[in-house]
């Protein structure tokens, strides 16, 4: 396996896969079904002279994205077929541009796969084509973001932070696949203090917050916000 310290694992959205990253300079691609085995094969790709802080497998698990620490900018990596038959990961030519200010957070991919999400500690977060194209910026107006993320379902990203809140927006494309715009769907209000973290439920109708506040919140967001309507509470409880 590595050879250093674990910085990143993802899933695969339907489980057969996991990805991992290390400060070796390498990211492996690892079959469940191999848990169980004696010995674990995975496939492995080079990083160079930089390495990974985090990852993330595209929704058909044939590339995966990295945030790289010292070129602090993201890098595509495509499943490719060696003349040998089996299979190796490539970077593609280029790696995105520079744009955020500030240490990188958290990156996904939307499970459309239409779009990639960038969020930094200070209140941006950035929509990317697939090709590295900035799409929007969002201001999460949150004095800074503790954590931001794609919902399962790839409609939606979602921030949380210094303020009492989580703010969801929904990432809009056309019927050809063309980007609209990111328009702001809902919050989440009802904390005290800041939020730490949050989480979808797998089909993006729930979500969870927890906060400095010492609670925890469970939230019905299966809403129709465009006419107003807001989230509903369900259960709370102390941390």
């Amino acid at each position: 396996g590595h050879s250093g310290s674990v910085s990143c694992l993802d899933f695969s959205s339907d489980g057969k896969y996991l990805a991992s990253c290390a400060d070796d300079r390498t990211v492996r691609l690892w079959s469940t079904r191999d848990f169980a085995a004696r010995e674990h094969r995975c496939l492995r790709a080079n990083v160079g002279l930089d390495h990974a802080e985090l990852v993330r497998l595209s929704p058909d698990s044939r590339a995966f994205i990295v945030w790289l620490v010292n070129g602090e900018t993201i890098r595509v990596y495509k499943m490719t077929k060696k003349e040998d038959g089996n299979f190796t990961f490539t970077a593609a030519s280029g790696d995105f541009p520079k744009k955020h200010k500030a240490p990188i957070i958290n990156i996904g991919i939307a499970e459309t796969g239409k779009f990639i999400m960038t969020a930094s500690s200070d209140t941006t977060i950035l929509i990317w084509s697939l090709k590295g194209e900035v799409l929007a910026s969002i201001n999460t107006n949150q004095m800074n973001n503790a954590y931001a993320t794609v919902s399962p379902c790839g409609r939606f990203v979602a921030s949380c932070g210094f303020t009492p809140d989580v703010k969801v927006w929904e990432v809009c494309f056309g019927k050809n696949g063309e980007f609209r715009e990111v328009t702001r769907a809902f919050e989440l209000k009802g904390h005290s203090a800041g939020v730490h973290c949050f989480s979808f439920s797998n089909d993006s109708r729930r979500m969870a917050t927890v906060s400095k506040d010492g609670t925890w919140k469970f939230w019905d967001t299966d809403v129709e916000y465009k006419k107003q309507q807001d989230p509903y509470l369900l259960l709370t409880g102390r941390c």
